[in-house]
């Protein structure tokens, strides 16, 4: 003989109570994911920035004042991640003599994680490396170059050099 249940008012709000942690977990880690997303593009810019300024022809070139216009470049980006502009300082590989400039801009960050018991925050490290052509040592080397070369340095200097 079998039972039957004709009362299935419930059985909506079960369903809900069982699916719905799962569903605001998933919401949640997209957030999260897209929060760590951004301040990693902003520390891309950051170091994008800094290598393009560090890399600018400067006369009389200093590693003093690679560093500085560098360190200058991230400032403006230390408020996006809620830092002081010491936390976020570029790390600089090269010289007024290297043909590349590479910047190293690397922030820890705190990173929420929601799981099963709770949630806890883990430090995330955002690193990103950014190379430029340096421009002090084009003209440094232009003896050794053709004429095409230096026409096309002149022009990109002409381009370059009036933004900063």
């Amino acid at each position: 003989m079998r039972l039957k249940c004709e009362r299935q008012e419930g059985i909506a709000m079960v369903e809900m109570a069982i699916v719905l942690p799962v569903l605001l977990l998933i919401l949640f880690a997209i957030i999260e994911f897209g929060i760590a997303f951004a301040k990693f593009q902003v520390v891309t810019n950051a170091s994008s920035a800094a290598a393009r300024a560090a890399a600018l022809f400067r006369s009389p070139c200093s590693v003093q004042a690679m560093e500085t216009a560098a360190r200058s470049a991230t400032d403006q980006f230390a408020g996006r991640l809620g830092l002081t502009a010491d936390q976020l300082d570029p790390d600089l590989v090269g010289d007024c003599d290297s043909e590349t400039i590479q910047i190293t801009v690397s922030v820890d960050q705190p990173f929420p994680i929601i799981g099963a018991l709770g949630s806890t925050t883990k430090q995330l490290t955002l690193q990103q490396t950014s190379t430029e052509f340096n421009l002090n040592a084009l003209t440094n080397n232009a003896a050794g170059r053709n004429d095409d070369d230096l026409a096309l340095f002149a022009h990109v200097v002409a381009f370059v050099a009036p933004e900063y």
